[in-house]
């Protein structure tokens, strides 16, 4: 007699971040967090890569060139506020090998709808998700590009075309 073994692929378990279902004239946003993923500290190895793709698997599979980014600003606009965007952003790069992208430096900038740096919208977690999801995968196309995080007042589309608008007049040459 044989045993024979299939093994099937599990879809991981995913809720939408932002709530899919708005009204005309409000945008969502598209990120997915798994729920699935239990915590098991015994399984936890602090300093470790996450599995999955990682900066040069991006610049591979889209052949990027040495050096993406380098002389062009790259503008992301999204709803609400992530009061941890900066500092996440440093987690990534830091997790990755990137070189940092600080205020300090001069290679990040938040600003909200209207430019400015502070008075920034209601804080939103939903909205935060994709927000570092956003700034996490332009560091990894185009680690030496610099961004700007425009965060629109809420999800209204009058307002976040006003952050496109912002975004452009800060000098962004690409805006997501």
């Amino acid at each position: 007699a044989t045993t024979s073994t299939t093994t099937s692929a599990v879809t991981p378990a995913t809720v939408h971040s932002c709530a899919q279902n708005v009204a005309p004239g409000l945008a969502t946003c598209f990120a997915l967090r798994r729920t699935d993923a239990g915590v098991h500290h015994s399984l936890i190895t602090p300093n470790a890569v996450p599995s999955g793709y990682g900066p040069a698997n991006l610049q591979s599979a889209y052949q990027l060139p040495t050096g993406a980014g380098a002389g062009q600003t790259v503008a992301i606009v999204d709803a609400q506020d992530d009061p941890n965007a900066e500092s996440d952003l440093a987690t990534y790069r830091s997790t990755y090998g990137l070189p940092a992208c600080t205020t300090a430096n001069g290679c990040f900038k938040k600003v909200n709808q209207n430019g400015e740096q502070g008075n920034y919208p209601d804080p939103d977690g939903n909205w935060a998700g994709e927000i570092s999801l956003d700034v996490d995968m332009v560091s990894a196309a185009a680690p030496n590009a610099h961004i700007i995080l425009v965060e629109a007042d809420d999800n209204s589309d009058t307002n976040l075309f006003t952050a496109v608008d912002q975004a452009a007049t800060l000098g962004a040459q690409y805006i997501s």
